[in-house]
């Protein structure tokens, strides 16, 4: 399944909001490095 950019958008923000609580530094670092690498 191909998704939209909305659909992205969704994706990244829930993954984004469900670190907000409870993630380690290292997960921070890695999803921040995930999104730069995917959306540049």
């Amino acid at each position: 399944m191909k998704m939209n950019r909305e659909g992205n958008v969704m994706v990244v923000s829930h993954r984004a909001n469900m670190m907000k609580g409870g993630a380690s530094p290292e997960e921070l670092l890695k999803f921040a490095d995930w999104a730069i690498t995917r959306y540049r």
